[in-house]
């Protein structure tokens, strides 16, 4: 099993790619246009301003423009268009990740993603979360996730910023500064839940916000005692400030909460030596299972499925088998 290396073709029998709708972010955008091109067909007039600049400085000025200024700038002309497509990592953020850019404006997040940053997210083959290979963009915040982490973990979900002030007891000027979104409206979710436009925050900052103050009240307690010893010879019993309870939301519905699904949008894992996406792969024989590490919604690479074939057991007969002394 250590030595296990899959052909092409075993790869192909092994695995199969589901034909299902996630009813995320990127599947109530619009559907472009057939004949859809990034650069106008407009003649292209000569940029001087641009032209004359070394790739690689217009390189450094496109990473590090936002995807707003990215829009504004392209709209300038066909010939700036054609600039921002001949950089590599722009090329390749309009090509494999182009619903992440329409889906970043829709939900008024783009100011704060970097070309840059984006190309780097889509190079990234691993969930934050977890480690699986992760087929999702999170564009609240813009990290990389399965499918498992972002409609059932801990952190990777937006909620409203009056359930926010209510769950955690926090001020609206502190859940202000909680990255934020404006939802689109749509259905989400398997259960496909029907979703207005709200504001939506981030759960994992308004979580780090509540718990700075509290790490803050902590300190201010801890200088309080040491002060009222120094005054009171005599031993005064400590109130301890309770840390935060588990952030993970009994009420939270998971994959019926819609919000969990409104910043996601699919997003393949692109190899930055060879240029080639990969959308990943599911394993056969944990179709229709839904027990770790056999559940069904688990994506792999070529390489990743070969290591699940040796943690799980090679596939005989549509199931895994693991050898005795294996």
């Amino acid at each position: 099993m250590s030595s296990l290396q899959l052909t092409s073709q075993q790869l192909v029998d092994l695995t199969y790619v589901p034909a299902l709708e996630d009813f995320t972010l990127g599947d109530n955008l619009p559907r472009l246009p057939k004949d859809w091109s990034y650069c106008s067909q407009s003649p292209a007039s000569p940029f001087p301003t641009f032209d004359s600049l070394p790739p690689e400085l217009l390189h450094s000025i496109f990473s590090q423009l936002d995807l707003v200024s990215l829009h504004n700038f392209r709209r300038v002309s066909r010939r700036a268009a054609e600039l921002i497509y001949s950089d590599l990592e722009c090329n390749a953020i309009i090509t494999h990740a182009w619903d992440a850019i329409r889906g970043a404006h829709c939900i008024k997040t783009a100011r704060k993603i970097t070309c840059g940053a984006l190309y780097k997210k889509l190079c990234t083959q691993k969930c934050e979360g977890c480690g699986d290979f992760g087929g999702y963009l999170y564009l609240l915040t813009l990290k990389r996730v399965c499918f498992l982490c972002f409609s059932e973990g801990r952190y990777c979900f937006p909620m409203t910023p009056k359930f926010a002030r209510r769950r955690y007891s926090i001020s609206t000027e502190s859940v202000r500064k909680a990255s934020r979104m404006r939802g689109k409206a749509g259905i989400y979710s398997p259960s496909r839940v029907r979703m207005a436009e709200p504001v939506l925050v981030d759960s994992e900052d308004i979580v780090n916000i509540v718990r700075g103050v509290l790490d803050l009240l902590r300190r201010l307690q801890d200088d309080y005692w040491s002060q009222l010893e120094t005054e009171n010879p005599q031993p005064v019993p400590r109130l301890a400030i309770q840390d935060l309870e588990d952030p993970l939301l009994t009420s939270d519905e998971k994959l019926k909460n819609p919000h969990r699904f409104a910043a996601i949008v699919s997003a393949p894992w692109l190899d930055s030596s060879t240029q080639q996406p990969e959308q990943g792969l599911h394993c056969l024989a944990c179709k229709g299972r839904e027990a770790a590490p056999f559940h069904w919604r688990r994506k792999f690479t070529a390489s990743s499925f070969e290591e699940h074939l040796r943690e799980c057991g090679q596939i005989e007969d549509g199931k895994h088998h693991v050898k005795p002394g294996e």
